[in-house]
């Protein structure tokens, strides 16, 4: 009898003792991700990393990002490797512990180098944003300027490197990333690290249709400390170039 309670108690237990096969989307936003990237970008990497670690398989796919934005909490994916916190997001997605931030600044052309004070310096100023990106409201809702959409950051740097844009808003890492690989010279951007808009935390996010999401999310966030506290962290940011 008591091998027979003992192998229901192990048979109960085993779908959570397993681990599952979760789908991972991702956009291409260098260097964070990308499906021409070393391993899909640093933070697909760290994302699958901490997965499989805690015994997962992950498949991963690379789509647009808003349509990734647009199907959050249908239960279409499972995993958001690199995501900004909103309401309306964390109604569908359960978000991990920050692991990094993102510093947004606005890049201008150097020849009028443009400089942050707040949403009046905005006025009469063509701006390039990306859809579906999570932008502070001061800006989104700044009077007198001219908001322009693109469907990433890539085109809008070369709107702005060719005129049609006179600012650009991004992730000063990212934003310059791109313009290496994509603006031509690059050096005659100007970024303003020196007026950030703001910091953003970034985030791993499970989807709430994702049945075991809490501890899921849980069981990432212990690791994400594990993996900062004994050097893989920083490691990983080395071998991606963020270092």
């Amino acid at each position: 009898m008591k091998i027979i309670l003992c192998w229901i108690l192990i048979w109960g237990m085993w779908p959570v003792c397993q681990g599952q096969e979760l789908r991972m989307v991702a956009d291409n936003w260098a260097p964070m991700t990308g499906k021409d990237l070393r391993q899909g970008g640093f933070s697909v990497d760290l994302a699958q990393q901490i997965l499989t670690e805690l015994g997962h398989t992950v498949t991963l796919d690379f789509m647009d990002w808003e349509l990734i934005a647009s199907n959050m909490g249908t239960g279409d994916f499972d995993v958001v490797p690199a995501v900004w916190f909103t309401k309306w997001r964390d109604a569908r997605m359960h978000f991990s512990q920050a692991y990094d931030h993102n510093k947004l600044v606005f890049i201008s052309r150097k020849a009028d180098a443009f400089q942050y004070s707040g949403p009046a310096s905005l006025i009469n100023k063509t701006l390039g944003l990306v859809k579906s990106y999570a932008y502070p409201e001061p800006v989104l809702q700044a009077k007198g300027v001219n908001i322009l959409f693109a469907a990433d950051a890539k085109q809008n740097l070369q709107n702005l490197a060719g005129g049609r844009l006179h600012l650009t808003l991004g992730d000063y890492l990212v934003m310059k990333f791109e313009a290496t690989r994509h603006v031509h010279p690059a050096h005659k951007l100007f970024y303003d690290t020196a007026h950030p808009l703001k910091d953003i935390p970034l985030h791993i996010a499970v989807s709430r249709k994702f049945k075991g999401h809490k501890k899921l999310v849980n069981d990432i966030n212990k690791t994400l400390k594990a993996f900062k506290q004994d050097g893989r962290y920083q490691q990983l940011q080395n071998q991606h170039g963020l270092d």
